[in-house]
């Protein structure tokens, strides 16, 4: 069972507390500059939850008062502009490009750079299907192995397990410009998708699923990504690039960079968590190894946010230090 499943009750509270070590690092006389809480948003995935804790305890150790709310991946945009939130620190703009940079054009959030991720959002299937289908991972190989990933509810088409709508993939889109014949099949979110992963895996069945990097899940199974045509810009406004010259669309996702996003006052109220914010980064490499401690092992997040606090001190230091010079 995921986090989101596990924490679900939690999550919904304004307030997450965790015992980690006291700090006297915040100076009393200018931290915190007020005493309104700062409100960070929750996604509904373990990442982001992770990357939000990390921040928002790290921030209580300055001596600022935070509080987490649960909120969607639309509206968290509004909220923001709208200073009901004040940051949401792990957007991931390949899914949210028009609404993020809608945000910032407003003048009432702004952007404080990439959260040090690499991602990568792609189309996988288990590495073991290859012989049944030889063409992959090449994209046009998908139209020859129709009956591979068909199902009882897609046939005669393919089956594509989708992300939630809520997360605009556009795998309709991206599937009708490329002209295969298959059929995205929402799911519920993160739990739901490495449900099927895991199913496919226990049964060494076919599967085709949107997925992301960083993730866990690819240190438990081997998976390979459909290799679409590279992304270019032109591909989404051009018709004429591409494999498809009457339609955009007809590349891979552009994998945009993940943002920190935050409310446009934030600076003005709270300068010194701002500057802290902006220095705030996390790496593939340690979110991979938080996200399956908690997914896998069952260890409860308090411990694992604990221990990257206890163990990164040297780093996150040197972000509180400049934050209040």
């Amino acid at each position: 069972m995921t986090l989101i499943k596990r924490l679900w009750t939690v999550a919904a509270s304004a307030v997450f507390a965790f015992a980690v070590m006291s700090s006297d690092r915040a100076t009393a006389q200018s931290i915190p500059e007020s005493d309104d809480p700062i409100v960070l948003a929750l996604n509904d995935w373990t990442g982001q939850f992770l990357t939000t804790y990390i921040a928002g305890e790290l921030l209580k150790k300055m001596g600022y008062n935070v509080e987490y709310v649960t909120v969607g991946a639309t509206a968290q945009f509004e909220a923001i502009k709208d200073g009901e939130l004040d940051a949401q620190l792990e957007v991931w703009t390949s899914s949210a490009s028009e609404a993020y940079d809608e945000a910032v054009a407003s003048g009432k959030a702004v952007s404080l750079g990439s959260l040090g991720l690499v991602p990568r959002e792609a189309w996988y299937y288990p590495s073991y299907i290859e012989d049944d289908c030889p063409g992959l991972p090449e994209w046009t190989a998908l139209n020859d192995c129709i009956d591979l990933f068909s199902s009882p509810d897609t046939y005669p088409s393919g089956r594509l397990v989708d992300y939630p709508p809520e997360w605009e993939a556009k795998t309709a889109e991206k599937i009708s410009a490329l002209q295969l014949d298959y059929v995205p099949v929402p799911s519920g979110g993160e739990g739901a998708l490495v449900a099927e992963i895991e199913s496919a895996f226990a049964r060494e069945a076919p599967l085709l699923v949107v997925f992301w990097e960083p993730h866990w899940i690819f240190i438990d199974h081997d998976m390979n990504y459909v290799h679409l045509p590279d992304y270019d810009p032109a591909c989404e406004t051009d018709p004429s690039w591409g494999p498809n010259p009457n339609a955009t669309g007809d590349c891979e996702r552009s994998n945009h960079p993940v943002y920190k996003l935050v409310w446009a006052g934030m600076e003005e109220k709270w300068p010194a968590a701002y500057r802290f914010l902006q220095s705030f980064e996390l790496t593939n490499a340690e979110q991979i190894v938080m996200i399956r401690d908690v997914d896998v092992d069952g260890q409860p997040i308090e411990e694992v946010v604990s221990r990257w606090i206890n163990d990164n001190e040297a780093t996150w230091s040197t972000w509180m230090d400049s934050a209040q010079m």
